[in-house]
């Protein structure tokens, strides 16, 4: 599926471009670097090949290279070393795109390396060589490993997490229970009957003043400590809750979505495999 205007470039396996390439990729920028879609009709060939049977490594990459470097002059020697084709620099002509076909890319090819986000780069001496990955309409999309969001706390911190929000649960439990009774009512410093702000109020003063509130002591032990630890584990709240949010970011980033739906669909997946991994 083509994201621009720009003319589709379709590789076939063992037919080469069904565009002029290099002519299509000039006329779309300013000077030798830009994007174009290129689309796969077919797996490409492995560029790993025993040497009996071939003297230079083939398929879309190897085509792409020649192309480019044929229009900037540069030329490239390929060694065998083993059982894998490589420039005479040293850099891999690798596996990483045997699969290529399943997906549409965004291709930039140039002269300088330009880092720019969700995008990978092979460099071929002086040709560099990126692309960005964007899912076709009809092509299945691999589920990535949501769990590993989870990791990135160490096993301590988590454990710290857990013990405290489960110690924070019972606490508003509690709360909730002795706010529906009859001994916050009764014994309260303000008025029987009260909103949540003046839970609040109520709440704060117990702690700072337990002996102003008489059921404050023998809930919770009215100690300064008592209100460290729920700071405490408030902290550890937030910082559970801004280190999720930043990796449900980092996920968006790696792995894009085209449109709100499913964006609410993934943002769904994610919450819900991390709640339960998280309980």
């Amino acid at each position: 599926r083509s994201t621009s205007s720009r003319p589709v470039v379709y590789w076939i396996d063992n037919h080469g471009f069904n565009l002029d390439l290099v002519g299509v990729l000039q006329n779309g920028c300013n000077g030798c670097s830009g994007h174009w879609t290129v689309g796969f009709t077919s797996s490409p060939t492995a560029v790993v090949t025993e040497q009996s049977k071939m003297d230079s490594p083939t398929g879309f990459e190897v085509d792409v290279v020649e192309l480019v470097a044929e229009q900037l002059g540069v030329t490239l020697t390929y060694v065998l070393d083993g059982s894998e084709w490589t420039l005479l620099n040293g850099h891999i002509l690798g596996q990483r795109t045997l699969d290529v076909h399943t997906y549409v890319y965004d291709l930039s090819i140039g002269n300088t390396l330009t880092v720019l986000p969700n995008q990978e780069y092979v460099d071929f001496t002086d040709i560099t060589f990126f692309f960005d990955i964007l899912y076709g309409s009809r092509i299945p999309i691999p589920i990535p490993n949501y769990l590993s969001i989870v990791r990135v706390l160490s096993l301590e911190l988590w454990i710290a997490i857990i013990t405290s929000n489960i110690l924070i649960s019972f606490s508003l439990y509690a709360l909730i229970k002795i706010y529906e009774g009859e001994v916050l009512k009764i014994n309260a410093v303000t008025k029987p009957r009260a909103n949540f702000k003046e839970i609040l109020v109520r709440i704060s003063i117990g702690l700072t003043e337990p002996e102003h509130v008489r059921w404050f002591p023998n809930l919770c032990g009215g100690s300064i400590a008592t209100g460290a630890f729920y700071f405490y584990s408030m902290i550890l709240c937030m910082a559970y809750t801004s280190t999720l949010l930043s990796m449900l970011i980092q996920a968006n980033k790696e792995h894009p979505v085209d449109n709100s739906a499913d964006a609410w669909k993934r943002g769904t997946t994610i919450y819900t495999l991390n709640y339960i991994d998280f309980l």
